[in-house]
């Protein structure tokens, strides 16, 4: 009894370790004002479409009519957003790989078109030494 309750007792520890993240993104429920909005990625179909969850977007920030729109994404870490400009793009074994980065924080989503308009993929968000890492679905916003 007591080595069974020792051994559930190191599963829920394991377990809890690993869903530990070092950086949390917060769900907003709309994309931000200061993006075009092109995607919107959360932890599940259902949590985009039913509940309304975003934890990443992804577009464009129009600054001025003389420079060209920038590339970004936007998450919210803390209540507060943070705006992440696009450091490249790339193919790698049938997946799209977005470096996006600022001052603090480097994004990375590494994802695949599962159907028409619908992503799935990993995203790994760090900053220095901290690092979280998040299953993603995509979808193309539909509010364009």
């Amino acid at each position: 009894m007591q080595k069974n309750l020792l051994l559930c007792l190191f599963i829920t520890v394991c377990l809890s370790s690993c869903s530990h993240r070092e950086i949390q993104l917060d769900a907003v429920r709309q994309s931000s004002d200061l993006l075009h909005c092109y995607k919107v990625y959360g932890s599940s179909f259902k949590s985009i479409e039913e509940e309304n969850e975003i934890i990443i977007q992804t577009g464009e920030i129009d600054t001025t009519d003389e420079q060209k729109p920038i590339t970004a994404a936007i998450v919210n870490i803390k209540n507060t957003e943070v705006v992440l400009n696009l450091s490249g793009t790339k193919m790698l074994d049938g997946k799209i790989i977005e470096q996006y980065r600022n001052n603090e924080y480097t994004l990375v989503l590494s994802y695949s078109e599962e159907s028409k308009g619908i992503y799935k993929g990993l995203c790994t968000i760090s900053s220095g030494k901290l690092m979280s890492v998040y299953n993603i679905t995509g979808i193309n916003n539909v509010h364009l």
